[in-house]
C-alpha cells in the first residue's frame, strides 16, 4: 500500500439535506476549487428515499460566478450519474471522473414530483496534488 494522504483533498460540494423538496429545486452545490490537482472524482451519496426523482449532474466554470457555471460534456467525464428514483437507487454510492480543463466544479440535483423527498450530498476527492504541504 501507498500512502495518499497529501496527495488527495476532499471538499463537500452538495451539502446534506434533509428531504429535497421539488420547490426549491434546482440545488446548486458549493463551487470545488481544482487548482493544484490534477484529478477529480465527484461523489453523490443518497440515503433515506421516500418520493420524487432526483436527478444529479456536474456543472464547471472558469470562476465562482453562478450564472457561468454550464453542464459538463460527456466528453469531459468518465461515467455518469443517474437518476434517484427509488430506494434501490438511493444506496448506491455514484462517481464521476472530471477530466476537463476548468478550474471549478459543482454537483446540482434537480428533482421532481416530491412530497417529501430523499437525503442526498455529494463532495468531490482532488486527487494528484501537485504540491505536498512542506509542514
Amino acid at each position: 500500500m501507498q500512502a495518499v494522504h497529501y496527495e488527495v483533498s476532499q471538499a463537500p460540494s452538495l451539502l446534506p439535506a434533509a428531504a429535497r423538496l421539488s420547490g426549491a429545486s434546482p440545488f446548486k452545490g458549493v463551487a470545488v476549487d481544482l487548482l493544484g490537482y490534477d484529478a477529480a472524482e465527484a461523489i453523490v451519496l443518497a440515503g433515506v428515499w421516500t418520493d420524487g426523482t432526483h436527478t444529479p449532474k456536474l456543472q464547471e466554470s472558469v470562476d465562482t460566478t453562478d450564472g457561468d457555471f454550464g453542464d459538463v460534456a460527456a466528453g469531459d467525464m468518465i461515467g455518469t450519474f443517474t437518476a434517484i428514483t427509488s430506494a434501490l437507487t438511493a444506496s448506491n454510492a455514484q462517481r464521476v471522473s472530471y477530466v476537463g480543463s476548468k478550474r471549478y466544479i459543482r454537483i446540482v440535483l434537480t428533482t421532481a414530483a416530491t412530497t417529501s423527498g430523499a437525503y442526498v450530498d455529494g463532495g468531490v476527492l482532488r486527487l494528484k496534488a501537485k504540491y505536498e504541504p512542506t509542514t
